[in-house]
Order: C-alpha cells, then structure tokens, then sequence
C-alpha cells in the first residue's frame, strides 16, 4: 500500500518514540510478504513482534524472564512459541513502556489475517484490565478478503485510500520536493526551466503510479 513510502512511515514512527521520553514509547512492525519465508501466518508475524519487543527500552536489556524461558528451551528457539505464548510475552512486554505502536504493512498479503486480527482482539480486554496503550497501524488493499471493521468494530478508525486520492498526494509529494531543490539549486527555478520543471514532475508523478498499481 505505502510503496517506497513505507520506509518513511516506520521512520516517522521511530523518530516519534526517540524524541519521547527514556521508555516512553516503542514500535514493533511487520512487513507482510506473500511468498516469502515469512510473512504467510499469524505465528510468523507474532513471534517477530514478540522479538522486537523483547527489549526493554528502559534498561536496554532483553526482558530477564523471557532470557530465562528462551534458554530453558529444549533447543532455544523463538520459531517454538505458539500463538498463545506470543499473545502472553507481548501482553507482558506492552508494560516495558507506557506506549506501544505495532505497525502492520501490506495485510492483504498474510493468508492469515483473519486469525491475526483476532490475536489482536483477543488482546484487548487483556490491555483494558492491565491499563496498557497499544495503537495498531494497518494498511491493506482492498481485496483482503475480510472486513477489519468486523474483527476489531470498536477499535477501528479508517482511512481508505483511493486510486485518486494516492495519485494527488504522488504528485503533491513529487512537486513538493523539486520545490525545494528549486531552493537549493535557484539556477533550476528560473522561467526559461518552468517547462523542464513541469515536464520532470509530471513523468515523475506517473513512473510512480506503477508501484502500486
């Protein structure tokens, strides 16, 4: 959905936690790819989330009960836990901050999403009862298939995205940008270049149009 983007989605998030307070808040994300090693089930991506976000940002250590459960493993090994052991090492790990934000990317893409969402529901009352903040950033396309309105109907504020809405703000972003290199290079915003200018914008604007087309 976010294209090259979806790199400067995480990175906004990042930098948002890094200028909060020590501890104050932590991401985990997942990029969900069909086809790939991972990706295809709510276990894969919920046991990346758990070890992402095993790391206390409030000591810079790895949580000392999950170290301790992990190595008193038969063969230590995260690809053991099961659905239910990540929803209980995340519910756990939600408290090492006093925000969370998970982001998963491409939803369409996990064969699983049902099952993933509901993980997630099923977690809500958990984080109610513990008093934790957890924000959920999901993008899919279309055609996943399940309505995420219907597995999460109380925690839910959408944005849909159409094919208009994405090719304004392409181009609002491309034109945004040779702006400013128009700042940098004033030679380039001269009005013997207007016609480069427009032209560069506008092959721009559809070049781009085919990454998520």
């Amino acid at each position: 959905m976010f294209g090259n983007s979806r790199t400067q989605v995480i990175e906004y998030f990042l930098r948002s936690a890094g200028n909060s307070s020590l501890g104050a808040h932590q991401i985990a994300y997942f990029y969900c790819l069909n086809g790939q090693l991972l990706g295809d089930t709510t276990t894969d991506i919920l046991r990346s989330l758990v070890r992402q976000l095993c790391w206390s940002p409030k000591d810079s250590q790895i949580d000392q009960d999950f170290r301790d459960y992990y190595f008193k493993l038969p063969l230590p090994d995260s690809t053991q836990l099961s659905i239910e052991d990540c929803e209980d090492w995340l519910l756990k790990f939600f408290g090492h901050a006093s925000a969370t934000t998970i982001i998963i990317d491409a939803l369409d893409e996990c064969k699983e999403s049902w099952d993933l969402l509901q993980a997630f529901k099923r977690l809500g009352p958990r984080l109610c009862e513990k008093n934790l903040s957890l924000k959920l950033f999901i993008s899919s396309r279309d055609e996943i298939g399940v309505i995420i309105k219907n597995a999460l109907p109380n925690q839910l504020y959408e944005i849909t995205i159409t094919d208009k809405k994405a090719d304004d703000d392409l181009l609002n972003f491309i034109t945004r940008n040779i702006t400013e290199q128009c700042e940098r290079y004033p030679t380039f915003a001269l009005e013997e270049y207007s016609g480069l200018r427009r032209r560069l914008i506008n092959e721009l604007a559809e070049k781009g149009k085919l990454a998520y087309e």
